[in-house]
């Protein structure tokens, strides 16, 4: 079989596993931000940052493995970049809900108003 083949044959076997591992195994992975305040995710060797745009359609995906940059086609890129956008949301939403929200000075705007008066007409 052609080497090239081969490449994308075992870059596709690598971003399968990562999405099922990152889907699956939520407490595996790490989610941190780097230097450049880009949002990542690490287990192990592996490292996957996801490079901000304006336009979040285009948004880029970058996956290290020990500090190498591995090459994955477009679609398999497309798939583990909504994998990992998933469990940043998931990760959030869970620090959202285990945070216990203070009311402090904080009032609903009806009663702050008070009760509603009709008005003539």
């Amino acid at each position: 079989m052609p080497v090239f083949i081969r490449v994308r044959l075992s870059a596709i076997r690598l971003a399968r596993a990562l999405r099922r591992s990152i889907l699956r195994e939520r407490k595996l992975w790490e989610i941190d931000v780097d230097e450049a305040d880009c949002p990542f995710v690490a287990a192990g060797p592996f490292s996957i940052v996801l490079v901000p745009r304006a336009v979040r359609l285009f948004d880029a995906l970058h996956v290290y493995c020990d500090g190498a940059e591995v090459w994955l086609p477009l679609m398999w890129r497309l798939r583990l970049r909504n994998a990992v956008r998933l469990a940043i949301v998931e990760n959030a939403l869970e620090m959202f809900e285990s945070a216990e929200l203070e009311e402090t000075g904080t009032k609903s705007r009806s009663t702050a108003r008070g009760p509603r008066q009709k008005q003539p007409a």
